[in-house]
């Protein structure tokens, strides 16, 4: 059941195809946030095309209010152990973008801050104007009727710091005083 004040529209072609009737049902439930989930579906072709994916893109402005559009990636970008990820498919995904945030699941085995099921890392990647936010570290807790989400400290779980980028972890590793370049390095794990 879809609670009240969210609208869904189950999608059987790409926005580009249906911009129009998009636009409309927007306007009509007077719709702020428009979440494209996923990227893929809503550009219905080949997402390594640079035309479909600046196409698609172009639609979802044109349709307006404030677009989230959840993209995935590869395999090969999911296995990567450190640092920022990619998108899959075309570059457009990243260089059209305004804001860009990574989401990252925990993966660590350690017991867990306030008896987290999971912990995630949220790490803003891009933005045109003003400033990259620092990475926001989130543990997650279900019941049957709830979602809770609270913040944990970045160090909660190593799968997720790993990510928040080597220029972060060196100044978070400096915060409790000077270190060498041989602790820095056994600190980071490099």
């Amino acid at each position: 059941e879809i609670p009240a004040g969210l609208h869904y529209r189950q999608m059987h072609r790409g926005v580009y195809e249906d911009q129009a009737v998009l636009k409309r049902l927007r306007a009509e439930v007077g719709a702020e946030l428009v979440i494209y989930d996923s990227a893929a579906g809503a550009c219905a072709g080949d997402l390594n095309d640079g035309d479909v994916v600046v196409r698609s893109l172009q639609a979802m402005r044109a349709i307006g209010g404030t677009r989230l559009v959840i993209a995935h990636m590869s395999a090969a970008e999911v296995a990567r152990k450190t640092g920022p990820s990619r998108p899959t498919g075309n570059e457009a995904f990243v260089n059209q973008a305004r804001n860009l945030w990574e989401v990252r699941s925990g993966e660590d085995e350690r017991e867990l801050p306030r008896e987290a099921e999971r912990v995630m890392g949220l790490f803003h990647r891009k933005v045109n104007r003003g400033r990259r936010q620092r990475p926001l570290t989130l543990g997650i807790n279900w019941t049957d009727d709830e979602v809770r989400l609270f913040p944990v400290d970045l160090a909660a779980d190593e799968t997720v710091a790993e990510h928040a980028g080597l220029n972060y972890r060196i100044r978070e590793a400096l915060r409790s005083g000077a270190k060498s370049a041989a602790e820095l390095a056994e600190t980071l794990s490099t």
